[in-house]
């Protein structure tokens, strides 16, 4: 997953009542930028895991 991504999967989960930290993509993605993964339907991001 590319760390701009990541922001959109940290939007779906703040949509979804979840309570992401300002600042938890850039800290989350420093400490293990190979631990994300995204699939993708038709080129747009449909799930994500870590």
């Amino acid at each position: 997953m590319r760390r701009d991504e990541l922001d959109t999967v940290l939007d779906w989960a703040a949509a979804e009542g979840w309570n992401p930290g300002l600042e938890d993509a850039d800290a989350f993605y420093r400490a293990d930028p190979d631990g994300f993964f995204i699939a993708e339907v038709d080129g747009a991001p449909a799930a994500a895991i870590s």
